[in-house]
């Protein structure tokens, strides 16, 4: 399963590079993709990651951190759900809103989370 992390660690790292050399191509994207699929995709990749995350940790360097990762991203699916659509679409709509130079910086976290994730399960 350590393969499942290190393809999601790609793919976050994926977006985040987009995000910080092209924000605007981003910002279309996300922008364009709303409403139900996006909502559901959001909730579950969350719940999904979480779950692989808290029951794959032995596998990853430092469990406990990949344990509290693991219940941050669980827990966020969750809230996901609570809060539903239309809080998440007015979410990313304020966040898309933001300068490019705030994407660039936020999608420099996503980068090095998605870094990171391949680091820990190789």
């Amino acid at each position: 399963m350590k393969i499942v992390v290190i393809t999601f660690g790609f793919l976050v790292t994926l977006v985040g590079l987009a995000g910080i050399i092209a924000p605007q191509q981003l910002r279309r994207v996300l922008g364009n993709w709303s409403g139900r699929p996006r909502f559901l995709f959001a909730v579950i990749i969350r719940l999904v990651f979480g779950a692989l995350l808290l029951s794959e940790i032995m596998d990853l360097r430092f469990p406990a951190l990949m344990k509290v990762i693991g219940g941050i991203s669980f827990f966020a699916g969750v809230v996901l759900l609570l809060i539903g659509q239309e809080r998440l679409d007015q979410l990313i709509a304020w966040w898309l809103q933001r300068s490019d130079a705030i994407l660039r910086v936020s999608t420099i976290f996503a980068t090095a989370f998605g870094l990171f994730l391949i680091y820990v399960a190789i």
